[in-house]
């Protein structure tokens, strides 16, 4: 990052960027609990997968619990699920391919080859760096 741009995340895939945007713009409700289900093959060895943990920091405010499984060959699914006394929110992100992360890594290699040194996000590659953390 001093001498070049570096795009670094722990998920490339733009749909979970656009997801994490969204999450991070979410306001901050008391009563309201929070939980994150990460879902992966069965080959995965790191549970939570960093994903998860990622999509956790962004939702610290409602203290999230993560609940993880691993099935057969699911690439990746993480729902969220935020739930009041009357109502609940749910947001769901599935990968059907690996294809995903690559088409993800070649947009933040287009953002990289553009942009001046430093360190960026994905979400900086997509142009929603503007997203306030959490």
């Amino acid at each position: 990052g001093e001498s070049i741009a570096v795009v670094f995340a722990p998920n490339f895939s733009p749909g979970l960027t656009m997801l994490q945007s969204l999450l991070a713009r979410l306001p901050e409700l008391d009563d309201w609990t929070c939980s994150i289900l990460d879902r992966h093959h069965r080959h995965k060895v790191d549970v939570p997968s960093g994903t998860a943990l990622s999509l956790g920091k962004t939702l610290k405010s409602f203290q999230p619990t993560i609940q993880s499984f691993r099935d057969g060959g699911v690439v990746g699914e993480h729902t969220v699920n935020l739930s009041g006394e009357e109502e609940e929110l749910q947001f769901v992100h599935r990968v059907y391919s690996r294809s995903a992360f690559a088409r993800g890594a070649l947009l933040a290699a287009k953002f990289a080859a553009k942009a001046p040194k430093g360190f960026y996000t994905m979400a900086d590659a997509l142009g929603l760096g503007d997203a306030p953390s959490r």
